[in-house]
């Protein structure tokens, strides 16, 4: 799966992972460079 970053630099999760993690507005979200690859 691949998203796109907006002008202001944000990332919109899809809706389906969101629910799957029960992720709601100000949840916080660990992002990780593995070796140029962002996780």
């Amino acid at each position: 799966m691949s998203v796109t970053v907006s002008e202001k630099g944000w990332v919109v999760i899809p809706a389906d992972l969101r629910k799957k993690y029960n992720l709601h507005p100000g949840a916080e979200v660990s992002v990780v460079d593995y070796g140029g690859v962002l996780a």
